[in-house]
């Protein structure tokens, strides 16, 4: 029965475009299948280093198709985010419900999401596009317990399995097809957009040496 959501989720994922992560299955309901049994990524493990290279390569799809047909027992995946990809990522474990209560009452529209997905663990992920050249912090420090992912980072997939036990639905938003994905709203966009500091104030400036770095060209 698992294998055919996880079969079907993966089908829908690469119809969408998404480029697939392998991910290492949960053992034993909370063990990572890596071998570590100090992990602490069970569910959330993805099996290859350098995985955040596979935009676009069709492999990951198709070793987990091949796993799958063989009998094999993935319990999950994960896709990769590009330039393009906004996801609005909620933890409840780390205060995430009640920052996005205080988010929603700055910008309401978060509350009409047309595609998101409940997570295993009492989260959910809102989905969303953005224009490539927008870039965005990943987190705001009065809004503990979001994070705002964006290209270099991953997500796990509807279908796979939680280590609570629970599992990833596309429930969360009005449309359950990942070809529904809308823009984000422009006040979010404006909240969080990483913008450089002027050049001018460069000698006096006293802010992170990573948000300067971000604008550093790559030669």
């Amino acid at each position: 029965m698992q294998n055919n959501i996880i079969a079907d989720s993966l089908i829908a994922h690469q119809q969408a475009g998404l480029s697939i992560v392998e991910l290492h299955s949960i053992k034993n309901g909370q063990v990572c299948g890596c071998g570590n049994t100090d992990c602490r990524l069970a569910g959330k493990h993805p099996k290859y280093r350098g995985w955040q290279n596979y935009i676009g390569n069709k492999t990951p799809y198709d070793n987990l198709k091949l796993d799958i047909v063989n009998g094999g027992n993935p319990t999950g995946f994960g896709f990769l985010l590009e330039d393009h990809h906004l996801i609005v990522d909620v933890d409840p474990k780390n205060g995430g419900i009640e920052s996005y209560k205080r988010l929603c009452g700055i910008i309401p529209d978060l509350e009409n999401c047309n595609v998101g997905v409940k997570s295993g663990g009492g989260g959910f992920h809102l989905y969303y596009t953005k224009p490539d050249t927008i870039k965005t912090m990943k987190s705001l420090k009065d809004f503990k317990g979001i994070d705002f992912l964006t290209k270099g980072a991953f997500v796990v997939a509807s279908g796979s399995l939680h280590k609570s036990g629970g599992y990833y639905t596309l429930d969360y938003g009005f449309s359950t097809s990942l070809d529904a994905i809308e823009d984000a709203p422009p006040a979010l966009l404006q909240l969080i957009e990483r913008k450089p500091p002027p050049i001018q104030q460069l000698n006096d400036y006293d802010g992170d040496i990573n948000d300067l770095l971000d604008y550093v060209p790559n030669k």
